[in-house]
């Protein structure tokens, strides 16, 4: 299986938007197929809320679970490559 440069899933990136509701900021990415990840994190402690920080870790949980369908992914078309067999 070949190795997933997350530079290249980056360009697969069509769109991110931000949305912030108190200490929880959500991170939507859409990719250029339309489909749509998302991510979120939450401050703790509402008084050292940071949105910039905010932004930061929404989109690293959302390009995180865009790395793992990708993972996905390749895993199934190997496995269909094989003939289905573990």
């Amino acid at each position: 299986m070949s190795r997933i440069a997350p530079e290249e899933l980056a360009k697969t990136i069509a769109d991110e938007k931000y949305l912030h509701e108190g200490s929880v900021t959500f991170c939507i990415i859409e990719l250029v197929c339309g489909f749509v990840v998302t991510g979120q994190t939450v401050c703790t402690v509402s008084e050292s809320f940071d949105k910039d920080k905010g932004c930061q870790l929404a989109y690293k949980d959302a390009f995180s679970k865009l790395l793992l369908m990708e993972r996905y992914y390749q895993r199934k078309i190997q496995y269909e490559r094989r003939g289905n067999e573990r």
